[in-house]
């Protein structure tokens, strides 16, 4: 039986229904410091490498993610809020676009 809980809506940890009570945690054992923004959205995630940055609407305007190239990935939505297109970055130089 798992059990959880919440600091407003946001997991702190896991309980195993025995002694043992599981945090979130990173890859180094350290206790993870997510970030989010004043609407709950997460902005960061640290085991990942990731940041997350959002429109006015709330839907995701970017993605960077921490590697030796330095990607990232930009979010183009139309009017209506619907996703038109995606464009992928290495190195500050477009890899890749999709429509």
């Amino acid at each position: 039986n798992l059990s959880y809980s919440y600091e407003g809506n946001r997991l702190s940890s896991l309980s195993d229904g025995g002694s043992s009570t599981l945090g979130v945690k990173n890859l180094t054992g350290s206790a993870a410091a997510y970030s989010y923004d004043q609407s709950g959205s997460l902005t960061g995630d640290p085991k990942k490498g990731t940041t997350l940055s959002y429109n006015i609407l709330g839907r995701t305007e970017k993605v960077t993610i921490t590697t030796a190239t330095g990607r990232y990935i930009n979010y183009t939505y139309d009017a209506t809020g619907v996703l038109v297109r995606k464009q992928q970055y290495d190195n500050n130089s477009l890899q890749k676009t999709t429509d």
